[in-house]
């Protein structure tokens, strides 16, 4: 596709959302929840920790979001459709198995029985909850 076919694509598509002030225009960029958040503004990094819901930021009139898709990034692969709600870019830490393990003495045991207990009957999970009475 040619470079004016995009531009006139991307102009049917616009859409415009009149804020009060950046404030409002933080509040709603996390809601929508952007694969590309770009932030031009006076000292953008100032307002970095109440952005939460993006793919990748771009800060500042320098920051183009086509450095970011070919070579300043750690990568391209960006969550889409709200997705970045929940999850970031791909990065190195998606290929690096986690595990986790558990070591409950029997003291330990005793202080976390009354509450799993109760979790184990409000959801009927009997099993689980005859599980720790026997332990005690």
């Amino acid at each position: 596709m040619e470079t004016k076919d995009v531009v006139k694509v991307a102009l049917r598509k616009k859409r415009f959302i009149l804020v009060k002030n950046l404030k409002e225009a933080i509040k709603i960029a996390n809601e929508i929840a952007p694969e590309h958040l770009v932030l031009q503004t006076k000292n953008p990094r100032k307002y970095l920790n109440q952005l939460k819901n993006y793919g990748s930021l771009f800060l500042g009139e320098y920051s183009t979001v086509a450095f970011g898709d070919y070579c300043s990034g750690p990568n391209h692969v960006l969550p889409t459709d709200e997705t970045s709600r929940f999850t970031g870019g791909l990065s190195v830490k998606d290929f690096i198995k986690i595990q986790t393990y558990q070591y409950i003495t029997k003291r330990g045991a005793k202080k976390l029985a009354p509450i799993a207990k109760e979790f184990a009957s409000l959801e009927g999970l009997d099993a689980h909850k005859k599980s720790i009475e026997i332990r005690l």
